[in-house]
């Protein structure tokens, strides 16, 4: 079938306080469209079975802390070219109508959103809890922005920044604040060494390899060490050769490894 995420409530009313009232809403919902499903409709599923549904509502939107800085929609149809970012997301910012299921009208308003876009590091510490940090559906963002930065996989990407963010704090016993201001270049690098792709920024390439010449059988090499370790745009970003290539990296004389 599909992914029901049409069936919302909420946008009329209070997702903190209302949760309960909210959640039996839901499932009511929920068995209405299932009923639907397998009784009303020539969907091919008279014979089915429901064989689980969960009980606990996913909330797309509630609180939200102030950082130093509130990123807008702006700033994500701008590309968020912060100096300071360290994640990054691309969904489109889809603006779902308040009234959800109960709405006649398209459930949604997709506003186009750059992939990627970055998220910078003052939107992750609150601007007046000095040993605070978020990371998820929580962080310093208006609503519009939120619709693009909440989804699951940019979630977990904000959530290593601030993980390494608080490890730096630990070591250096700084605050969130103290990070950005004294270690944001090292948190970057720390990141973008794990794997993390920071767009707009490069990966320092080590000693070793800086100090060498890179050569390879086949194909040019240079992209393994150009400090960027994803495809960008439609270049591929790659060394591409033939199966039996070899690449290698060249000194003049013996080094220490």
């Amino acid at each position: 079938l599909t992914i029901f995420w049409w069936i919302e409530v909420v946008g009329e009313d209070d997702s903190i306080y209302d949760t309960e009232e909210l959640r039996d809403e839901l499932l009511k919902i929920v068995f209405g469209v299932w009923d639907h499903i397998k009784n009303r409709g020539d969907h091919g599923a008279d014979n089915w079975e429901l064989d689980w549904v969960g009980f606990l509502p996913g909330k797309r939107e509630s609180r939200r802390y102030v950082g130093d800085y509130i990123m807008n929609q702006n700033d994500v149809r701008s590309e968020g070219r912060f100096n300071d970012l360290v994640a990054y997301g691309g969904w489109p910012m889809d603006d779902h109508n308040p009234g959800g299921i109960h709405y006649p009208g398209n459930p949604t308003i997709f506003h186009p959103a750059p992939a990627p876009f970055g998220i910078p590091y003052r939107c992750l510490y609150s601007k007046n809890i000095e040993n605070l940090f978020f990371a998820g559906r929580n962080i310093s963002v208006t609503h519009t922005a939120l619709s693009s930065t909440r989804v699951m996989a940019t979630c977990a990407v904000i959530g290593q920044a601030v993980g390494t963010a608080a490890s730096i704090a630990v070591r250096d016993k700084s605050t969130p604040r103290q990070v950005y201001e004294n270690s944001i270049r090292e948190l970057q690098d720390i990141l973008m060494d794990d794997d993390c792709y920071l767009p707009f920024h490069t990966r320092k390439s080590s000693v070793l390899s800086n100090n060498a010449v890179l050569w390879a059988t086949d194909g040019d090499p240079k992209p393994v060490l150009n400090g960027c370790d994803r495809v960008i745009g439609d270049n591929l970003n790659a060394w591409q050769a033939s199966v039996d290539s070899t690449i290698g990296l060249a000194y003049e004389k013996p080094v220490p490894i």
